[in-house]
This record gives structure tokens, sequence and C-alpha cells, in this order.
């Protein structure tokens, strides 16, 4: 178990946290990795707000951005990390959010 004073990496030294008696340990890193949750949970408010206020289920734009944003910063925590299960899952996710970006695009072109 890594302490308070423990260096976990050059990027600053981490906290041992307890919460309901497990034990994790919280850093920049972990932090960083909360803003990528935080991202993803945005995208999911920002299409409930929209479908709310159309009276219909709606996708919007932002939606595709927030996706982006919360698999690449999920795709750097999970590259610092070594975990190949998280770097396979965020990477592949960026192929439908950029393919709708782009599909979008398209459609407002021609329209």
């Amino acid at each position: 178990m890594l302490g308070n004073n423990t260096q976990l990496s050059e990027w600053g030294k981490i906290m041992t946290i307890n919460v309901f008696g497990y034990t994790f340990d919280f850093g920049p890193w972990q932090a960083f990795a909360l803003i990528g949750n935080f991202a993803f949970t945005t995208r999911f408010l920002v299409q409930w707000i929209a479908s709310e206020r159309q009276g219909k289920s709606v996708v919007p734009v932002t939606f595709w951005w927030w996706s982006i944003v919360g698999s690449l910063v999920l795709l750097i925590y999970f590259i610092h990390r070594h975990d190949i299960i998280g770097v396979m899952g965020y990477a592949v996710n960026l192929i439908p959010y950029t393919r709708n970006l782009v599909l979008i695009r398209r459609h407002q072109q021609v329209g």
C-alpha cells in the first residue's frame, strides 16, 4: 500500500484515502482521470437536456465532442497506467465519435 508521502511518478505525490473501508491511492493522474469521467457524465446530461427541450430523443453535436474529450483524457490516463484494456476501449471509442462528427459536417454542408 502506498503511503501519504510516496512518490508515484515524476508528476506529484499521491495520498491514500479510505472510503467505506477500502483504501485508494489518489494523486494527479487520478484527478486527471476524474476529468475524463466528468466529460462522459456531461455528454449524457447534454443529451438528456436537449431531448427534454425538443420533446423527443435527440443527440446534439456537443454530445460527440464531450465523448471525444472524455475518451482522449481517459486514453491518456490508461496509456500512463500501461492498462491495455483501457487503452483498447477508449482508442476504439474515438472512431464512431469522430465519424458521427464527419457525417454531421457533411450533412450541414449539403443542406
